[in-house]
């Protein structure tokens, strides 16, 4: 079976200006198998070959720190993919979003009334009971 390519290039936070010396790590999410570039080069641009074709989560590690991109990149045998990334800082994701929001005084506000909600709704429902005639 043939193997795919990976060539690209990697910009800063600006997502302008070229990261020298950065390295990108991609993952096959199917296998757990690794693929590692060498030092992006003198024109910033960094190689990987001969990847089993698959879905990849990449990383890159530069001199500020290691970055995680969000989306996943495909390889094709006997293709080359041509890539291009943008490193951004961490922010916190989604779930910590919701966590402050369930936190804050409006957040606790709504879990009490649900709560409410949901035992008055309870209770209804089990006073309501009554056997049923057939007829």
């Amino acid at each position: 079976k043939g193997k795919g390519n990976l060539i690209g290039k990697v910009y800063g936070k600006d997502g302008t200006t070229a990261v020298e010396g950065a390295i990108v790590n991609i993952r096959n999410v199917a296998t757990h198998t690794v693929y590692k570039s060498s030092k992006t080069d003198m024109l910033d641009t960094f190689k990987i070959e001969g990847i089993e074709e698959g879905l990849y989560s990449v990383g890159v590690v530069t001199k500020e720190g290691n970055f995680n991109i969000e989306n996943l990149i495909g390889i094709k045998a006997n293709e080359t993919a041509i890539v291009t990334f943008a490193l951004k800082s961490y922010s916190k994701g989604t779930a910590s979003k919701i966590t402050e929001f369930f936190s804050s005084p409006v957040g606790i506000a709504i879990i009490v009334a649900a709560s409410v909600a949901i035992i008055y709704g309870f209770i209804k429902l089990i006073e309501g009971e009554e056997e049923v005639s057939p007829f």
